[in-house]
């Protein structure tokens, strides 16, 4: 049995709004952030709801929080 949320991904309060963690870095070391970042979501029926995917506006390189793997259902 998989688990509802990556625990990676797991929401955190943050000055008084709810957040999830996002990657600070791309793979090939730019940093991701805002206008560094397009960020779009992406159902996934094994983690509960989505994943996020963060792409390089330097070198389109994306990483998903949490981690997408190969038996993901998108």
């Amino acid at each position: 049995m998989f688990p509802s949320v990556c625990e990676s991904a797991r929401p955190y309060l943050r000055v008084g709004i709810w957040t999830e963690p996002s990657p600070r870095f791309c793979p090939n070391g730019h940093r991701l952030g805002a206008g560094r970042a397009m960020v779009a979501a992406m159902p996934c029926r094994r983690v509960g709801g989505h994943h996020r995917a963060h792409t390089c506006l330097a070198c389109g390189a994306t990483t998903y929080s949490p981690p997408a793997h190969n038996d993901c259902e998108h």
